[in-house]
């Protein structure tokens, strides 16, 4: 029987450009069609009245749900010229081959011999997090810090991060291969190479896997000098119990490493130790060194220098109010450092300490409030240092790279309406009196540069054969309507005729980390991705070629042959379509793709804050076309917009338009209290159909939907809109039966299933649920005749006819306290005091919690009727979410809290015999499945997800589930997508996995 009489008129206005509007009715049923069973409503937080018990034959029950090139001078040549100090860093360039490390998704090799056509030769995908890497000849030493892993421990698994050195062969780029690896303890800091020796400096502060409690150092020499191999030659450890858990910074000479950083002496932080290692031995040999006190703390590398057999140092305390100090040392070996000089820098008010550069016998020394001095200092008789000159500034500065008598700086102001970052030059050709030449602003509100200050000289770039300076950058803007969003770029500045000039910008996707210039193009590379730019035009430079190094994946669909994946990075303001071969999805080429930045700012017509509801879209697909779905910058629609996929290489946007649903309905945002088990989505699709749900929620004064009020009847509306013909969308709208509340819609098949439930007049706290079936595919999409039904929708089972429900059934005591209360029920409790003004601990009143019952009943469709089967009794104190269905099963995560222990319980649980109509459940505690979250179901096989791991869970037999970790994962999973006997993991910046189902 169809249902299509309505008992009432409705009054619905709609506002929709489109070919055509249906609007449909329903149903109030009469008394004797409202059913027999009558459970608890888990919207009354507390009972009216009644004791709980149930009514009807049903039952009842209740629920809790739930370069150096420019970037620095060169170094000093070294009495042994074999013993060259190497730095490190994320980009290497040889022989028209660029080497990009991305942090995201390990080395790609790029053939730029032609830059206009960037071509990757080859990739290799590494765990952790690359740090920097250095190329010998054939053969890529990388390192990487957070190098994440499970391990066992006494017959527990525990996600460890270490840090790593792997030596990779890339003489054939198309088959990079690993010839060695080595674990570092702790956090690498810092690395050189000197001579055919590669040094590492790694901070263990207790918190790292398998670390030093005690806080301490340790420097690591690794032979180079094999391309077979890498070995390991020394390794020193240096303790020091004050000190913090902060990295080190280290400045290094061909027979020196000199290592500081913060101590907290005391928790003082007034004073520090530099302790020195000799590394003069060609074959690694470590030996410790002096330990040299110093006045104040160490920030950076710059603060450090040896000169002519002078060691010197700029410090300060924590406490700005003292003056930083000026220290040299005079240098008789590397265990014996004797004070030679020492002067202060007499600041004008309490003052931190922001940078410091040392240049021959002058160093420069950076301090800021807010108003910046700039000081001179002569080093010309490191007996007897002195401040020479001091220059006020607004803001202060990151960072100094001297020019002979110039200094070209990187700074920040965030008080200037011109841009929050800057780059100054300055006259300090007469050191008593400095001046600021020029200033350049750029970058909107806030700011930031792409390195910590030991490393930004690698992408704070100056090529004075061009008049070029370089500054990859990324910073907040800001429009009229006080909406931000990110830019990433390098920003062009003109270097010439002692002056500095602001050009323009080369975007890029991605935080901007590096800048160079090859073959006459201006690159630009952030973690994601490699543009280059034509800049014959510095003021408007424009993009000739990019490459992806990694695919930024927010979520995938599977549509036929192809793989549609949706890109929305947090650094740019450019999200895209990408289409790839759905046997290759999580190739970081794409075969197309559709920028959608120009659609946004159309829609919203650039007066919004559109970015964030990218966190928020929903992406279908039916056959050729894509539909993505996502919330209006004020919540008030729902935006739409069909993509043609049909060819993959140019995937054209067809058409958008908005359906007048509220963000707070498309959301899910929701609340019904921790007693409902939520299940459902308020966007469904079936076919080239979307199904929306609109709750009418009663609003608050200032228009805000109040969503959970006890006892209030709401109504709303299904819209459906046919995308046979994207161009001319057909909408047709239901109004939803008035209740206490909906759950959420369910696509099965031609239909969409949700529940209902109504309260029972004269029996309050009392309500009648009902199956809800919506015919979408119909001529005329309208809702079937409701079935009441013991408790809310989990599943629906049409070849058996067999409905899985969670019912609900209200307890209450009396107790004294609110602690009282939630020790008895645990998560879902409500406590309500006899006396309204006294919530003290010992305070009488009630608390009240629900039993959840899983139910299983047999519906005759035909007869609008059901009959219970089976119910299984859920515990009390356990608070149930994520809840996920599969074929004959359905998976939940059940955590109960022990208020007493202050300790909590959390299982897997796993739901069979629904088919059969007989109930079992099996549990597994999360420690046996590495702590992952229910996110989806593969027949009879739970997929789950934690942050390191995906993990399988085979429900096939009940009685011994069959737990698999599938791989460790680099990142938190953002969107899952089942297909087949895949599962594909949407990993934002770190791309999509994809993994087969065991």
């Amino acid at each position: 029987m169809r249902f299509l009489r309505c008992a009432a008129p409705w009054r619905i206005t709609l506002a929709f450009v489109a070919a055509g509007l249906v609007v449909g009715c329903a149903k109030t049923p009469s008394d004797e069609e409202k059913g027999k069973f009558i459970s608890d409503d888990p919207t009354e937080a507390t009972p009216n009245g009644g004791d709980g018990d149930s009514a009807g034959e049903g039952g009842s029950s209740a629920g809790n749900g739930g370069g150096s090139e420019g970037g620095s001078p060169a170094a000093p040549e070294p009495d042994d010229p074999e013993r060259a100090i190497l730095e490190a860093d994320i980009v290497q360039i040889h022989d028209g081959r660029l080497y990009a490390l991305s942090q995201f998704s390990g080395l790609t090799i790029i053939d730029v011999s032609n830059p206009d056509h960037l071509q990757v030769l080859g990739r290799k995908r590494l765990g952790g997090e690359p740090f920097e890497m250095y190329r010998v000849d054939n053969v890529i030493y990388a390192m990487f810090r957070s190098w994440g892993h499970y391990v066992e421990v006494d017959g527990e698994w525990q996600w460890v991060t270490s840090s790593h050195v792997e030596a990779l062969d890339v003489a054939d780029p198309a088959n990079i291969e690993s010839i060695g690896a080595l674990e570092v303890p702790g956090w690498i800091s810092d690395s050189r190479m000197v001579g055919d020796v590669l040094y590492t400096v790694s901070f263990e502060n207790g918190y790292c896997w398998d670390c030093s409690v005690t806080p301490q150092t340790t420097v690591s020499s690794f032979d180079a000098s094999s391309p077979d191999s890498i070995a390991l030659l020394d390794q020193l450890t240096l303790e020091d119990d004050s000190y913090d858990g902060w990295t080190r910074s280290i400045s290094v000479t061909e027979n020196r490493i000199y290592i500081g950083g913060v101590d907290w002496s005391g928790g003082v932080g007034d004073t520090s130790t530099i302790q020195v290692v000799d590394i003069s031995d060609p074959e690694g040999d470590l030996v410790q060194g002096a330990a040299v006190p110093v006045a104040g703390q160490i920030l950076s590398r710059w603060q450090m220098d040896e000169h002519e057999g002078v060691f010197r140092v700029i410090s300060q305390p924590w406490d700005s109010s003292t003056y930083p100090s000026i220290q040299t040392f005079t240098i008789a070996s590397s265990s014996e450092m004797t004070p030679l000089g020492t002067a202060q820098i007499t600041l004008p008010q309490p003052e931190s300490l922001r940078s410091v550069r040392f240049d021959g016998t002058r160093a420069y020394a950076i301090t800021a409030e807010q108003v910046d001095p700039l000081f001179t200092i002569d080093l010309s008789n490191p007996a007897a240092p002195a401040v020479r000159g001091e220059l006020e500034i607004p803001g202060w500065v990151y960072h100094i790279e001297p020019r002979g008598d110039r200094l070209l700086a990187l700074g920040f102001d965030n008080q200037n309406a011109e841009g929050a970052m800057n780059v100054s030059l300055f006259d300090v050709s007469n050191m008593d009196n400095p001046t600021l030449v020029k200033r350049v602003s750029f970058g909107e509100g806030w700011g930031s540069f792409g390195e910590d200050q030991d490393r930004i000289h690698k992408a704070f770039k100056i090529l004075p054969e061009l008049d070029l300076v370089l500054v990859p950058f990324s910073a907040w803007e800001w429009d009229d309507w006080g909406c931000s969003s990110y830019q990433s770029g390098v920003q062009i500045v003109d270097w010439a005729n002692d002056d500095l000039v602001k050009r323009g910008v080369a975007p890029v996707r991605g935080n901007a980390r590096r800048a160079f210039v090859y073959e006459n193009r201006l690159f630009a590379m952030s973690d994601e991705q490699v543009r280059a730019f034509d800049f014959s035009n510095r003021d408007v430079p424009e993009k000739t070629a990019e490459l992806q190094l990694a695919a930024h994946v927010s979520q995938v669909v599977v549509s036929g042959d192809k793989a549609v994946r949706l890109a929305a990075d947090w650094w740019t303001n450019e999200p895209r379509l990408e289409i790839v071969d759905a046997n290759d999805p999580t190739n970081d080429d794409a075969i197309g793709g559709l920028d959608l930045g120009a659609m946004l700012a159309d829609v919203e017509n650039d007066e919004s804050c559109y970015g964030w509801s990218w966190w928020a879209v929903r992406l279908f697909a039916h056959d050729d076309a894509v539909y993505l779905v996502w919330p209006s910058y004020n919540g008030a629609e729902a935006r739409v917009a069909t993509v043609d996929i049909s060819d993959p290489t140019h995937p054209t946007l067809v058409t958008h338009f908005d359906v007048p649903v509220d963000a707070y309905s498309y959301g899910g945002w929701y609340y019904y209290g921790q007693a409902l088990v939520a299940s459902g989505d308020t966007v469904a699709q079936v076919g080239d159909r979307l199904v929306f749900q609109q709750i009418d929620y009663p609003r608050d004064e200032y228009g805000y939907p109040i969503w959970w009020e006890e006892g209030e009847v709401k109504g709303g509306w299904l819209t459906s809109v046919d995308l046979a013909n994207p161009l001319v969308p057909f909408f047709s709208v239901q109004p939803l039966p008035r209740g206490s509340g909906h759950t959420g819609l369910v696509a099965q098949n031609d239909r969409v299933l949700f529940s209902h439930w109504v309260p029972v007049e004269d029996q309050p706290g009392k309500a009648r649920f009902y199956f809800d079936r919506f015919d979408v595919q119909a001529a005329l999409p309208h809702l079937e005749e409701p079935i009441n039904v013991p408790g809310s929708l989990v599943s629906y089972d049409e070849t058996s006819g067999h409905l899985l429900t969670v019912d609900y059934k209200r307890k209450t005591v009396k107790t004294a306290g609110w602690m009282s209360c939630y020790e008895t029920f645990g998560w879902g409790a409500t406590f309500v005091p006899d006396d309204e003004d006294n919530w003290s601990d010992n305070a009488i009143g009630t608390c009240s919690a629900f039993d959840r019952l899983l139910k299983v009943v047999a519906i005759d469709e035909d007869a609008a009727s059901a009959e219970l089967l089976d119910a299984q009794t859920l515990d009390t104190r356990s608070y149930v979410s994520n809840l996920v269905v599969g074929d004959d099963r359905a998976f939940f995560t059940s955590i109960d809290y022990d208020y007493d222990t202050g300790e909590s319980t959390t299982e897997v649980v796993a739901i069979g015999g629904i088919r059969d109509g007989s109930l079992t459940t099996s549990r597994k505690n999360v420690a046996e499945t590495w702590w992952a979250t229910p996110v989806g179901v593969s027949g009879k096989t739970l997929v789950a997800t934690s942050y390191g791991a995906i993990v399988t869970v085979d429900a096939t037999s009940m009685d011994n589930l069959e737990v698999t970790k599938v791989s460790d994962l680099p990142w938190w999973v953002q969107h899952v997508t089942i297909h087949d006997d895949r599962v594909l993991l949407s990993l934002g910046p770190y791309g999509l996995a994809q993994y087969e189902i065991p």
